[in-house]
């Protein structure tokens, strides 16, 4: 799903936007993971 979307991106803006996106796409990713991480150690 993620690399539709970053295809996508590429294909509609210009490089350095798609790049800044799919950075930013990742973080998100590992930030959720991290989270997701701690709720199950808690469990």
């Amino acid at each position: 799903m993620s690399g539709i979307i970053a295809s996508t991106l590429v294909l509609f803006t210009d490089h350095k936007m798609a790049l800044f996106a799919v950075f930013a796409m990742l973080a998100a990713v590992s930030i959720l993971n991290c989270i997701i991480e701690e709720m199950y150690s808690k469990k």
